[in-house]
């Protein structure tokens, strides 16, 4: 992957509606934020354990990264797009979404590519 990406951190609002949570996630909202034009996919993460700044459970127990064709123009077509999404009132009132322009990329093999 070496294309912007967008990245929300989540959780459900208890631990008794996490599966409920998670359909509304996977079944309605990763659909409406694909929808969107440049966004091409999306992937969810559990997160297991916090390492840093305090070690235990992670402050954010869910992680989506979606990938975008560029950084600016699906950022601001979610921005104008999220009042018609349908959200859940399972999800926790406090969730945090970044988007990120890659700078570098390595891998095992070699390859390297960047501009940091």
């Amino acid at each position: 992957m070496n294309n912007p990406i967008l990245i929300a951190m989540t959780n459900p609002v208890s631990a008794a509606r996490d599966a409920e949570f998670n359909r509304w996630y996977d079944e309605v909202h990763a659909r409406d934020i694909l929808s969107l034009p440049g966004m091409r996919s999306i992937t969810r993460y559990r997160g297991m354990e916090q390492i840093r700044p305090d070690a235990g459970p992670p402050r954010y127990r869910y992680l989506a990264i979606y990938e975008m064709d560029s950084p600016t123009a699906p950022v601001a077509a979610l921005v104008a797009a999220r009042p018609t999404f349908q959200m859940s009132d399972a999800l926790a009132p406090d969730p945090l979404a970044i988007s990120f322009t890659p700078i570098y990329f390595a891998r095992k093999d070699g390859a390297v590519s960047g501009d940091s």
